[in-house]
């Protein structure tokens, strides 16, 4: 991390040893005092910041204290992960409106996503049992300060994205975004005032699973590694998938693509190519100096 410019990073010895804690770290409510803590630090000393923390309460096995009635009440089902989900909803409300309430996200944009969808064999088809896993709702919340209401309005965008396309989206909305970048991933912050990019693309793999997958504006085709043939699904996760050979003319374009993304990937990984600022970047050198940031 400290590789990529990571200037801090806040683990259990952050927080006292009697913190409330689930068998995974520290409870979602503590861990936003922190982050609450953070940002008026940074804030006070005025100069931009980027801060990121990952909360534990809706993964498995969903253990979250019962102080709050509705989640008492959501105990009583069958759905632990629902029950997350409203603890997680109430200290989130909790931490993100006092900071409103206080001037703390002035000049700020606020970006909420899971690393994945949810684990299990959780849907109505086979379609969404395959895919659920890489389901991940992305919000994107903006401060009035940063928004001009002749091109921003609250608007929902239905289209291919994946978290390699948040940092372009993030520098490109900051200003920030460098002349030469590693990113495989593409800016989508047109896609806050317009329709745009129909033709982005995302790649999925899950390990644990042997599973590979490419999604497109066609659809999402599935493909467990080994095998003789994939299982393809409309956009919107609705009905039942497909089952189609790999040799099949319709889906053979989509299968070699699949296969070099993987192929790729990997090696970057194995040979440890992934790109470094601040490792190759050369200051003296204005063809891939970073541009400067926008008014």
């Amino acid at each position: 991390m400290a590789r990529h410019g990571l200037d801090g990073l806040h683990d259990e010895g952050t927080f006292a040893p009697k913190t409330p804690r689930n068998r995974l770290g520290v409870l979602d409510s503590a861990l936003f005092d922190l982050v609450r803590s953070r940002v008026e630090t940074l804030h006070a000393a005025d100069r931009p910041f980027f801060l990121a923390t990952l909360t534990t309460s809706t993964h498995h096995p969903f253990a979250v204290p019962p102080d709050h009635p509705e989640v008492r009440a959501l105990g009583e089902q069958s759905d632990s992960y629902v029950t997350a989900l409203r603890y997680l909803d109430i200290e989130f409300e909790r931490f993100f409106s006092g900071l409103r309430r206080d001037g703390l996200l002035r000049n700020t944009v606020v970006v909420i996503l899971g690393d994945h969808g949810r684990h299990g064999s959780i849907g109505r088809t086979d379609a969404e049992k395959m895919v659920g896993n890489f389901l991940a709702p992305l919000f994107v919340w903006m401060d009035a300060s940063l928004v001009d209401p002749t091109l921003f309005r609250p608007r929902t965008v239905s289209q291919v994205a994946s978290q390699v396309d948040l940092p372009p989206t993030i520098l490109s909305m900051t200003g920030l975004m460098p002349a030469l970048t590693p990113f495989v991933g593409r800016d989508l912050s047109c896609a806050f005032v317009r329709d745009c990019l129909a033709d982005n693309v995302a790649y999925l793999s899950n390990v644990s699973e042997n599973l590979l997958g490419l999604v497109d504006r066609d659809g999402i085709w599935m493909y467990p590694v080994r095998a003789r043939t994939g299982r393809e699904m409309y956009l919107g996760v609705t009905g039942a998938s497909r089952e189609r050979a790999v040799t099949d003319p319709q889906v053979a374009p989509r299968q070699q693509r699949l296969l070099s993304l993987y192929v790729a990937g990997n090696l970057l990984l194995v040979r440890n190519r992934l790109w470094s600022i601040r490792e190759f970047w050369d200051p003296g050198d204005d063809v891939t100096a970073p541009s400067r940031p926008a008014p």
